[in-house]
C-alpha cells in the first residue's frame, strides 16, 4: 500500500457517515508515505493539519469531483501539498512524539 499511496496522484479518503470525529488511520498512512490525499471534512483533521497546505478537504460530492478534476491537471501543486504533509508527519505526528503525549497525560492526572 505504501507504494501505491506514494504513486498515485490523488488519494481518497471517505469517512463513513454513521463517524462523527476522529481521523480514520487511511490519513495518516497516505499523507506518512508522501500521498496527496483528498479527505471529506473531520473536524479533527483541523486540530494536526491546514487544508490546502497539507491536504485538500470537501463537503460535497460535487466539490469533491471539481477538486479532483482540477488536481489531475495540476500534478505539481499535489506534489507540493504531500511534500508539506509529509514533513509535518515526519517531524510532528511521530509514534515517539505520540506515546510520549499519552504517558503525560496517563500520569499527570
Amino acid at each position: 500500500m505504501p507504494i501505491i499511496f506514494y504513486e498515485s496522484q490523488i488519494n481518497l479518503n471517505f469517512t463513513a457517515k454513521s463517524i462523527r470525529s476522529g481521523i480514520p488511520l487511511r490519513v495518516w498512512d497516505i499523507l506518512g508515505c508522501h500521498g496527496f490525499l483528498i479527505s471529506n471534512y473531520q473536524n479533527e483533521i483541523m486540530d494536526y493539519f491546514s487544508p490546502s497546505e497539507d491536504l485538500i478537504v470537501y463537503s460535497s460530492e460535487e466539490e469533491l469531483v471539481d477538486l479532483c478534476n482540477y488536481y489531475l491537471s495540476h500534478p505539481k501543486q499535489c506534489h507540493e501539498i504531500a511534500e508539506n504533509a509529509y514533513q509535518k508527519v515526519k517531524t510532528q505526528h511521530t509514534y515517539q512524539i505520540r506515546l510520549s503525549q499519552i504517558l503525560k497525560a496517563a500520569f499527570s492526572l
